[in-house]
Parts: structure tokens; C-alpha cells; sequence
């Protein structure tokens, strides 16, 4: 099984869901929204703001939609745009904290880490007990390795939010990322039944679900874990989420037809490269091999495009994908790359094992 990499909003999401999304993350609460549809909604922002220069509201959605479409496509230029949109707005509205909260959204998104936190604490010192803030700051701490600034601005959101799901989330993935498995479960299970009555949506249940079945693995409880894909599947069947981890538990105890049927639902509803790989590895194990390459091709050409366009959430995939290729110069330097903006204990440990790889393959490289 994978990491997990921790998810991080766009406005809207963070203001409103159970998590947030980065682009390459394993976590995200729901499939990216079609192409076209993102495509009309950006045609008519953009057409708004040519009617409305003056209007900063105008801007904001325009950069909310160009959002997304990064959300889909992958593509940096997007969220490079949706700042250079925003910096309009906030020349309109120097004080809105609206757009100042999309800033550090974005910033986050787009891997600017330490823009991201000092964006989030601007907006802490304006307006102190703002939980939207609270959260960006602990998520940008949490991904420039600040795990202690991380804690303190989880549980003070989870003071300000105690019956909001997404709080406990939070303090869920840094218990995890700690290694405390057992106070991970705990906490997603809270996450989960803490606005009872009032129950998560289907989409929501199924993520927390398909993440604490994750947990569940890492504990070394499988029938755990499948039990809590399972149970994420009877919620919201379609769950991209719940499906490619079932696929890969699946995989794991060698029901490969099971495993490949998951992995090819998952690339219907729109999976990406992690997918095709994870498709592609199963299909090698049988000889299908011209198949394989070409899932291999597409994951490549994602990656590689996406990280030419400036998104550096595919960096590690495009790393890992070097990697096994046996390109152990390519695969440092992308590696080398992630950890100038994430030098977290998660990225040394991948960064140890390119220069394992290539020590033992008698080609030695230095990332550390």
C-alpha cells in the first residue's frame, strides 16, 4: 500500500467539507469535476471580470474555478493564474480577508508552503479566531515538517469546531503521521460520529471511511480495513477513494481479478497516474505487458506535464515513477526538488531510499 499524503483545500472545500485536496493527494473527498463543466464555469468568470473590472467578487470565483480545473487537469499554470486573479481582487480590497483567505488556499495548493503559512498567520493576526485560518496555518506548518505548530493549530481549531468533522480529521493525520495508529483510529471515528445526529454526507462518510480503513491497514489489520472500505462502498459506491484502496487490499491478498476490476472502475471515474501504475504493475504479473506500457506511458506524461507546468504536487509520483525506471539522477533531483518545499520526515525517508536504490545499483547519487 502507498502513504498517505495529506489532502489541502481550495476555499470552499476548506470552509465547508470534512478535508481539503492537493493535487497529487491519495486523500481526496471526491473525483474532480468533468473538464467541460470546469471549462464553462471559467469562460464565464472570465467574461464576468471583463464586464465588472472593478469587481473583486468577480475575480475571487474566476481564480475558485481556475482552481479546480488545476484540481483535474494537474496543470500549475492554473493555480499560477488563479493568484495572479486574486492579486487583482486584493488590489481592489486590500482588507478583505476573503481573498486573503483564498490566497493562502491556493498557495497551499500550489506547494508554496512557507507563502501559504505566512498568508494563513497575516490573516490569524486580523482576525484571530477564524477557524479557516487556523486550519491553512496548521496544514501549511504540518507540510514544512512544523509538527508541534501543526498541533497547536489543530486543537485550537478543534476547540473552535468541536462538532465540525473536518477539525478532528486534522488531529487525526498528524496522530497518524506521529505513528500513534491507534489515537489515528480514534480520532477518525470522532471525526466521523461528531456531528451526530446530523450525518456526513455520503461522499464525506465514504472518504473518512475509506482513510480510517488505511489506518486499519498500517495497524496490520486487514479484515479491519476491508470492513471499512466495505462499509464506505455501501454509502457511495462510486467513491474513487474506497475503490483503489479495496483494489489494492484486493491485489495484496492475491485476488487479482477483484483488484483489477476496482483499479478499472477507478480510471472510469477519472483516477490518475497512481492508478494506471498500480494497473499497470498488476497486469505485468500476468504478461500483459503492451497494455501495462502504455499505462506506464500515460502515468509518465501526466507527471512529466504536470510538473513542467509548475505543479509540484507531482513531483514525488513523477520521482517514484523515475525511480523504478532506474533513472536515479532524475529521480534525485525531483526528490531533491519536493524536499526544498516539504522537508517533512516523510520526504528524507523517500529521499533515503532513492539513494539506496542507487547505491545498490552501483550508480550513487546525493539528495540529503
Amino acid at each position: 500500500m502507498k502513504k498517505s499524503i495529506i489532502a489541502v483545500a481550495l476555499v470552499a472545500a476548506v470552509s465547508a467539507g470534512i478535508i481539503y485536496t492537493v493535487s497529487s493527494s491519495r486523500r481526496t473527498s471526491a473525483s474532480a469535476a468533468p473538464r467541460t463543466a470546469v471549462d464553462k464555469q471559467i469562460a464565464f468568470h472570465e467574461e464576468r471580470v471583463r464586464e465588472n473590472p472593478d469587481d473583486a467578487e468577480s475575480y475571487r470565483r474566476l481564480a475558485a474555478a481556475l482552481n479546480l480545473r488545476a484540481e483535474s487537469t494537474g496543470d500549475g499554470r492554473d493555480y499560477d493564474r488563479a493568484l495572479a486573479e486574486l492579486a487583482k481582487a486584493e488590489k481592489l480590497e486590500p482588507a478583505s480577508l476573503e481573498l486573503l483567505l483564498a490566497r493562502a488556499a491556493t498557495l497551499l495548493s500550489r506547494h508554496r508552503f512557507a507563502d501559504a503559512r505566512a498568508a494563513a498567520e497575516e490573516g490569524l493576526r486580523r482576525a484571530p479566531n477564524v477557524p479557516d485560518f487556523i486550519g491553512l496555518a496548521g496544514d501549511a506548518a504540518l507540510q514544512t515538517g512544523d509538527l508541534d505548530a501543526a498541533e497547536r493549530h489543530y486543537r485550537r481549531l478543534a476547540e473552535l469546531e468541536t462538532k465540525k468533522a473536518g477539525s478532528w480529521t486534522r488531529v487525526a493525520y498528524l496522530a497518524e503521521v506521529r505513528g500513534d495508529l491507534d489515537q489515528a483510529a480514534e480520532l477518525m471515528e470522532k471525526a466521523i460520529n461528531v456531528g451526530y445526529p446530523k450525518p456526513l454526507s455520503p461522499s464525506n462518510f465514504a472518504w473518512a471511511r475509506a482513510v480510517l480503513g488505511e489506518i486499519e491497514l498500517k495497524r496490520g489489520r486487514r479484515e479491519a480495513a476491508r470492513h471499512q472500505y466495505r462499509w464506505a462502498l455501501a454509502k457511495s459506491p462510486d467513491h474513487p477513494l474506497a475503490l483503489e484502496h479495496l483494489a489494492e487490499l484486493d491485489e495484496a491478498e492475491g485476488d487479482y481479478h477483484a483488484a483489477e476490476a476496482g483499479f478499472r472502475k477507478v480510471l472510469e471515474l477519472g483516477g490518475g497516474p497512481n492508478v494506471r501504475l498500480n494497473l499497470a504493475k498488476l497486469l505485468e504479473r500476468r504478461g500483459e505487458t503492451n497494455e501495462a506500457a502504455g499505462l506506464r506511458a500515460e502515468a509518465r506524461r501526466f507527471c512529466e506535464q504536470a510538473v513542467a507546468s509548475g505543479n509540484e504536487g507531482y513531483l514525488r509520483p513523477l520521482a517514484t515513477i523515475e525511480l523504478e525506471a532506474g533513472n536515479y539522477e532524475r529521480a534525485a533531483e525531483l526528490t531533491r526538488r519536493d524536499m526544498s518545499l516539504r522537508p517533512t520526515n516523510d520526504t528524507r525517508a523517500f529521499a533515503q531510499e532513492v539513494a539506496a536504490a542507487a547505491a545498490a545499483a552501483g550508480r550513487p547519487v546525493k539528495i540529503l
